[in-house]
């Protein structure tokens, strides 16, 4: 695989934005289900990713889909277009051999073909009750080299730095990417389990310095559970397609 730089663009504007990959001959990229907006003659069709009925259902417990799908450059390589059924920006995470990365559920949306989607559980802290963050979430590892891992943050994204001797509480709903070498603990966000569900706010996650962590300005659970109506204007894309051929 080329440097990110030459093979990788992320187009569109912050909250639409999507990600346009060039693709050399045996070039792998997995992505999420339903993610693809077009591609070019030099990729080859989707194959199915299963890891196996485990880890299928690891994968499931921490709230992403048994399959993936796979992307293949066909020789001469061609380009594909990828996207996210919502609002978002994305963000991309280089991640070294044996690192791991906590990520946020329906986040992911590809990765170089090096890179493994597991999931991790975390059960410090008070009872979660009726929240879709917190004990189980999908972790992103290298398994070799360096490979590169693209996330969709619902709205936009800050990266926060949280130094020694202080935390962090993050609404569930709006975490979105950590390095794995640190827990978190689940809080109320409430002064009292009373106020927490009285207020809506319910549960979050207590992350505790020094930690660098990714933040989506959205709550990706209030999306789930009505998501907006999408935009049918796509002539930005269109016309990214339009110029790469008349490049060749």
């Amino acid at each position: 695989m080329s440097k990110l730089a030459d093979f990788s663009e992320i187009a569109g504007v912050s909250g639409n934005q999507y990600l346009k990959l060039k693709l050399k001959e045996n070039d792998i990229i997995i992505t999420q289900l339903g993610s693809l907006i077009c591609m070019s003659s030099g990729v080859d069709k989707a194959d199915i990713k299963f890891d196996g009925i485990l880890h299928g259902l690891s994968k499931l417990l921490a709230g992403e889909p048994l399959y993936y799908q796979v992307y293949k450059g066909k020789r001469g390589g061609g380009f594909i277009y990828l996207g996210s059924d919502f609002m978002n920006s994305i963000i991309v995470i280089k991640i070294k051999q044996g690192e791991v990365y906590r990520i946020s559920r329906n986040s992911f949306l590809a990765s170089t073909g090096n890179i493994k989607i597991s999931f991790t559980f975390q059960a410090k802290g008070i009872f979660e009750i009726g929240q879709e963050e917190g004990f189980f979430l999908p972790t992103a590892t290298c398994e070799k080299g360096e490979g590169y891992l693209w996330l969709c943050a619902y709205g936009n994204f800050e990266k926060i730095t949280i130094p020694e001797n202080k935390y962090l509480i993050i609404d569930n709903g709006t975490f979105l990417a950590c390095n794995n070498n640190k827990s978190y603990e689940i809080s109320k966000l409430g002064k009292t389990l009373f106020t927490s569900f009285l207020n809506g706010e319910g549960f979050g996650m207590k992350f505790f310095g020094p930690i660098e962590l990714y933040i989506q300005t959205k709550n990706i659970n209030n999306f789930l559970s009505s998501p907006p109506q999408q935009s049918n204007d796509n002539e930005g894309i269109i016309n990214g397609v339009i110029d790469l051929f008349n490049t060749d």
